[in-house]
Formats: structure tokens, C-alpha cells, sequence
């Protein structure tokens, strides 16, 4: 199947590859510059099919990232997103990034332990989206795959209502574990 729309269709097959059709893409020179330049590349927060693994699908966005000076961190989704992220958890999320950007490219892990309300979690399977609670197992588990895990309470759940409780977003006001303010910001 292609476009975004059959990415998201529920009930359909998990989702293999994504792909750029034509496989080229042109990237501006600037914003490859950018990417090799920056101390810190942030993908995500948002969607792993949609949004994330888009943005680095262009090969000279890939190349850009292995060659940067900087960190490269990866926000993990708060949950599952229907007809995409079936059955995953956070070690799955970090694992198709990795397939993209290859391994050891990716630094840091942003993953939330910070269990939402249970409104939010009977919201959440209303819709059939699936939060995903992470352990230490599975905090270890990222790890063995090359990036550090960046744990905290990262998430709030205090929107009103039917549409904000059926997302929780990554809490730009919360500091991590380490003490560090909004490092990562953005909904998703």
C-alpha cells in the first residue's frame, strides 16, 4: 500500500518499509548543513510513521546525520497509534529508527515512566490506542541497542476535554531526571 492515509488504516497488515517514491529527494544544502552542524538533532515527538521516519528518509538527510558533531536524540511516543504502532513498545519504537538511521546513530532515548491517569488510559482504549508503560527491563533493553536511555515523568494529562484526553503529550514544563529543564518540547 502507499500514502499516509493506508499507513494509518486500522486492521490492515504491520507496516514493512517505508519508502520515498520517486526514491530521490532533493535536500537543501542549508538544511544538511544545519543537521552536521547542530549539537543536538530531536526526532520526534510525533508520530513514528507519519512524522518521525519521514524526516529522515531522504538519504542525504541520513548521510547528514551520520556525519553531524552533535548528539542525535529520538522522543518515544507515550503510546500506540492504531493501524501503525500495534503491539509496540518503547524498545520497538527506538529499534525502526534505528533501522533508518543505523546503528549507532542515535545517542539518546527520551523515555516516559510517568503512568497517565486512569480517564486517560480508558480514553486511550476507547480509540484503541494503547499507552506504553516502560520498565526497567525494557529500559535496559533500549540500551543494549546503542542509545542512552533518558528516563523521567514526561508527560501530562491535564487538558479538557474528549480530544485532549484522548493524547498525552510530552510535558515541555517537566525537567528529567538529571534536573534539566525542556530539553525536549512538543506534543506527541
Amino acid at each position: 500500500m502507499r500514502g499516509e492515509l493506508c499507513v494509518r488504516a486500522t486492521g490492515k497488515a504491520p507496516i514493512a518499509e517505508l519508502f520515498l517514491d520517486p526514491k530521490e529527494a532533493r535536500v537543501s544544502e542549508g538544511a544538511l548543513r544545519a543537521i552536521r552542524e547542530a549539537d543536538l538533532i530531536v526526532l520526534g515527538p510525533g508520530g513514528l510513521y507519519c512524522s518521525v521516519l519521514p524526516g529522515i528518509l531522504p538519504l542525504p538527510v541520513r548521510d547528514a546525520i551520520r556525519e553531524r558533531r552533535g548528539k542525535t536524540a529520538y522522543i518515544c511516543n507515550t503510546t500506540t497509534q492504531p493501524g501503525q504502532t500495534d503491539g509496540f513498545d518503547a524498545t520497538a519504537h527506538v529499534r525502526e529508527v534505528l533501522r533508518y538511521l543505523g546503528d549507532g546513530h542515535l545517542d539518546y532515548a527520551l523515555l516516559n515512566i510517568q503512568v497517565p491517569s486512569r480517564e486517560v488510559i480508558t480514553a486511550y482504549r476507547a480509540d484503541d490506542v494503547h499507552f506504553m508503560p516502560v520498565t526497567p527491563e525494557e529500559i535496559r533493553r533500549v540500551k543494549a541497542l546503542g542509545a542512552i536511555p533518558i528516563v523521567g515523568k514526561f508527560v501530562t494529562d491535564e487538558w479538557e476535554g474528549k480530544r485532549a484526553l484522548a493524547q498525552t503529550r510530552h510535558d515541555p514544563s517537566r525537567p528529567d531526571e538529571g534536573g534539566r529543564g525542556a530539553a525536549w518540547t512538543g506534543g506527541g
